[in-house]
Formats: structure tokens, sequence, C-alpha cells
């Protein structure tokens, strides 16, 4: 049976409408659900969470990035150590992630940044022949894409 089944039913939907929460109430709902799992997760208040997204200047606690970051918003993770709960900072989504993947672990960090910056695993001849190859290869298949367009 449907609502427009009764007789009445524009007083149901009326009745259905007192009900609903307005703005302000859908609001403090959200601002309470998000202070109590603050308060769980980190026990910080949302206060806390002010101070520190207001020392970080509204960014990533991350020099290398430094990206904006809102106090309450998807963009932003509340850093900590998964061992003692300690709080570390505010990361971006971004930072936070590239951490989680190498498990907050120090020496994976230096091992990454150690092969972006010298790249020590594979001898130089051979990563000199290696993009000698790489080029040759673009080029032939440049070559072969503008004879067939032509």
């Amino acid at each position: 049976m449907s609502i427009f089944d009764n007789p009445n039913w524009s007083e149901l939907v009326r009745e259905r409408a007192r009900h609903r929460k307005t703005p302000e109430q859908i609001a403090k709902t959200k601002n309470t659900q998000l202070t109590s799992r603050m308060w769980r997760t980190y026990s910080m208040a949302l206060g806390d969470i002010q101070q520190l997204h207001r020392m970080q200047e509204g960014r990533c606690a991350n020099v290398g990035c430094r990206m904006p970051i809102r106090p309450f918003g998807k963009s932003r993770a509340v850093d900590h150590c998964h061992k003692t709960g300690a709080v570390r900072g505010m990361l971006c989504k971004n930072c936070n992630m590239a951490l989680g993947l190498i498990y907050d672990d120090p020496k994976r960090l230096l091992g990454l940044v150690e092969y972006l910056t010298g790249n020590k695993w594979a001898p130089a001849e051979f990563l000199a022949k290696l993009t000698a190859q790489q080029t040759a290869s673009l080029e032939r298949g440049r070559k072969r894409k503008s004879k067939n367009s032509a």
C-alpha cells in the first residue's frame, strides 16, 4: 500500500516534513559525531584540532609538501603513531597514504629517497644502454605513426 492510496496523504506528507531535521540540526549532529570520533580516536577535542591546524598554518606537516588542508575536510588526516597512539601532526591525504604504504618505516622511506636521488641498484652503463633503447623505440613508434597518418 502506497502513501498516496490514503485519502489523507497530504497530511501524512506534512507530518513527515515536520519531523525532518533542519539544516542547523543536521550541522549540529555532524559536529557532535565528529567531536566524538576525534575524541575516541585521538583523545583530542575539536579545539585541539583547530589549534594544530593553526600551528601548521593550514598546511600539510610534511615540509616537502606543504599542501593546503582544511581542519575538518576529507583533504586532511590526523597522523599518529600506530604503536603509541601519539599524534604527530596533520597531513594531506597523499602524504598520509604514502606513510601508510611504507608502514611508517623510516628505513623504507630513506631507501626510496636514495633510490630517487642516486639509483644505485644498477650500473650506470646498463641504465645508459636501457635509456638509449627506450629512446630508439620511441622514435620508431613516432615514425610509424607519422607514416600511417600521411
